[in-house]
């Protein structure tokens, strides 16, 4: 009796540490995003036409960690293979004013990701993690990505496609709880476990 006890007990404590510990998914459409026309955005030399995304993530809680991330979009090329690289933007303050940052000097490179084909195509990419202290954006709850031409500055011209296009681009994190729940719930596992082993010795 007692070893079957103890067995759903580790059942137990198992699928409870590992919901804890398990990586948990989010999704997130623009609230804003920009470029030099209404419903697609020009991107060619990396300094020369830029598409910017605003996201909000305040549904991630402010104390867990981003273990990944990854960018789906919209794009067409006029240029065989033509390569186009992503941006972080660490000031927000464009998308709370409503603010169309036109071109910008770049900030923090994060992708790059190559685009073929006269017709759209969807495209996921993932994010350098690295690059970027994404705990900051957790406590803001903003993200701004900008995506532009290549990084060698070469003349590779295409359009991304806007939320106008119907054809809306997506941010998709996946975050894991902090490692203080993680600590709270073994403490508590190992509570529950010392009080069935005292009840048992009775």
């Amino acid at each position: 009796m007692m070893k079957s006890s103890m067995i759903t007990f580790a059942a137990i404590a198992l699928l409870i540490f590992s919901s804890v510990t398990s990586a948990i998914s989010y999704t997130f459409n623009p609230i804003l995003d920009y470029g030099d026309a209404t419903e697609s955005s020009n991107i060619c030399e990396m300094e020369n036409g830029q598409a910017w995304f605003g996201f909000n993530i305040s549904t991630i809680p402010d104390s867990y960690t981003i273990t990944s991330a990854t960018f789906t979009t919209y794009v067409l090329s006029y240029f065989e293979n033509a390569q186009r690289s992503i941006w972080y933007e660490p000031d927000d303050s464009w998308i709370t004013s409503y603010t169309n940052q036109g071109n910008k000097a770049l900030s923090e490179y994060i992708a790059t990701f190559n685009d073929t084909g006269q017709y759209y195509k969807q495209v996921t990419i993932n994010l350098d993690l690295s690059k970027h202290n994404w705990t900051n954006d957790l406590l803001d709850n903003y993200i701004s990505l900008m995506v532009t031409g290549p990084i060698d500055h070469s003349h590779q011209c295409g359009n991304i496609q806007l939320s106008e296009s119907g054809n809306i681009s997506q941010l998709s994190i996946q975050a894991i709880p902090a490692p203080g729940a993680v600590i709270l719930c073994a403490i508590g596992i190992g509570f529950i476990y010392r009080r069935i082993r005292i009840s048992k010795s009775f």
